[in-house]
């Protein structure tokens, strides 16, 4: 689904910015701007929403068929391992044989790269308390999270029927919210609140809920306060940042704040099928940057931030760029520039070269058709359609409909 693609855009750029903004501000509109680039840590909890969403579908779409368990990990091992072990393999061993000063740019993480081949290294940050001295590759967290949620969650679609994992999910969302105000009071670290899956939970299971909705239609209540509820959201996360400039550890965000996220995009998720004619859901179908973006987003997550680590270990980060431009403006352009084109052209090579090939042998495995596109593998359902009265808010059936007309997988 291209609107899907472009909100992938969205939040992979949402987050390269926060990770590339790096110069110091001089003036208070420097710093407001800087403040606002460093809320792009909010694109991950759009992946997260984004990827509760797709992969639930993709597992109640293949639920009662053979091969549930194979096929799912299977699939997920293709998609995700190879770009990732790769980048582990090259930070881990290639990038220690330049020489001590590259090897000290990775020392932190490649000390503990067990965490990291076990998809663990969320655990690690939160045992240690800190971030890694240098940036290489501390953002796997992400990572680690969704990977614990692959190895779970099938047991629990495979286990519940649609409407009973629509509550529970509804029910873990909540207990997320409670696991992390808890997990405050009890005084643990702002960052294991960060980067635990127990305490993101709320994001994906709120993309679980939207993937059930989609194929047994939405509730009539959701279709009524869907906007206010947004509205609320987003509001909670604008006061956040008028209030604190970058708040992503402070007690409010890790309460109120990720959970308003969640739900915030929820709603942004929800609206690109719920109402495909839209203006939000059409400015995302007319947004072909973005949707090429978002098909490359998961080779630009992996690939960045040791690309913006290298450019600073070898001289070439953004405070070089402000000093030699003379301008903090002109610095940091240059600087995101430099590093997001880099990141975007080596995401592209892999998506062309590698990603999508190994995507293409078994892409009827769920059980689901395939056609290809210029943004990616997309998987057509057999769908039935809905002779249910639609809902007047929503534009559609507010009852159960059948399954969804499509997937994105890819």
């Amino acid at each position: 689904m291209a609107a899907l693609d472009a909100l992938r855009g969205l939040a992979i750029v949402a987050v390269c910015l926060r990770h590339f903004a790096r110069g110091a501000p001089l003036t208070d509109t420097q710093a407001w701007t800087l403040a606002a680039l460093k809320m792009g840590w909010l694109g991950v909890d759009l992946f997260f929403v984004l990827s509760g969403f797709l992969i639930t579908g993709v597992l109640l779409d293949a639920k009662g068929r053979p091969g549930y368990f194979r096929n799912f990990y299977e699939r997920r091992t293709r998609r995700i391992l190879p770009v990732y072990a790769g980048t582990l393999a090259v930070l881990f061993w290639l990038v220690p044989a330049a020489g001590p000063r590259w090897a000290g740019w990775v020392r932190d993480v490649a000390d503990a790269q067990g965490w990291f081949w076990a998809f663990a290294s969320n655990v690690w940050l939160a045992s240690r308390d800190a971030w890694p001295l240098f940036h290489a590759g501390e953002h796997y967290w992400s990572l680690a999270v969704e990977e614990q949620f692959y190895l779970l969650w099938p047991f629990a679609v495979l286990a519940l029927s649609p409407r009973v994992l629509a509550r529970a999910s509804l029910g873990i969302a909540i207990a997320a919210f409670a696991a992390r105000a808890g997990a405050l009071v009890d005084g643990v670290s702002p960052i294991a609140i960060y980067v635990l899956l127990p305490m993101r939970m709320d994001g994906l299971a709120l993309g679980a809920v939207l993937a059930v909705w989609r194929r047994d239609g939405v509730p009539p209540w959701a279709c009524r306060y869907a906007r206010p509820i947004a509205v609320v959201a987003a509001g909670t996360l604008v006061v956040l940042f008028a209030s604190l400039m970058d708040p992503i550890y402070h007690a409010a965000t890790q309460t109120i704040g990720y959970t308003a996220a969640a739900v915030l995009f929820m709603t942004c998720v929800g609206a690109t099928w719920v109402n495909p004619d839209g203006r939000w859901a059409l400015w995302l179908g007319n947004r072909r940057a973005l949707q090429q973006l978002g098909v490359y987003s998961y080779g630009v997550y992996v690939f960045h931030v040791p690309i913006y680590g290298a450019l600073e270990r070898a001289g070439l980060g953004a405070v070089r760029w402000i000093t030699w431009t003379g301008n903090v403006w002109a610095g940091q352009l240059a600087f995101i520039a430099i590093a997001g084109g880099a990141s975007v052209g080596l995401a592209a090579l892999s998506w062309h070269g590698l990603e999508s090939r190994l995507l293409r042998p078994r892409a009827r495995s769920m059980g689901a058709s395939t056609s290809s596109s210029g943004s990616g593998s997309v998987v057509a359902l057999r769908g039935t359609p809905s002779d249910q009265p639609a809902c007047p808010t929503c534009s559609v059936p507010c009852v159960p409909d059948g399954r969804a007309e499509y997937e994105r997988t890819a």
